[in-house]
């Protein structure tokens, strides 16, 4: 298998893995955003930007790998080299997006009472 065979293979596949990942995260993702958010529209852009950074990171990270024309090995070995940096990435851009997240739930979200519930306080008159 030629160099550039191995080298589309290993992008196409990296591709697949990202936008496979992007659109199972999609509707929860926008769910999120738009009550961070509170429109439709910034949630949307919030949605995008996201996808793009976890489609990007991966597809830089599975560029970034040096396949070698000197490998005795099965063209299959370069090909888990290269998705092994890309699935680096994966987990990178996906760790980053929930980071950002988890901070703006946080800030968002109050701390509710350790109390168990049906034991609230009540005025008394």
């Amino acid at each position: 298998m030629s160099l550039s065979a191995v080298f589309s293979a290993g992008i196409g596949t990296t591709l697949l893995v990202s936008f496979g990942v992007v659109l199972y995260l999609r509707r929860a993702l926008h769910a999120i955003l738009f009550d961070l958010c509170g429109t439709q529209e910034r949630a949307y852009f919030w949605r995008v930007f996201s996808a793009v950074i976890i489609v990007l990171v991966p597809l830089w990270c599975a560029l970034d790998y040096r396949l070698s024309s000197e490998f005795a090995g099965p063209a299959l070995f370069q090909i888990t080299g290269m998705l092994q940096q890309a699935l680096s990435g994966l987990l990178f851009a996906l760790g980053a997006v929930g980071v950002v997240l988890t901070v703006f739930i946080c800030r968002r979200v109050p701390v509710r009472s350790m109390r168990a519930p049906g034991l609230e306080e009540h005025p008394t008159h």
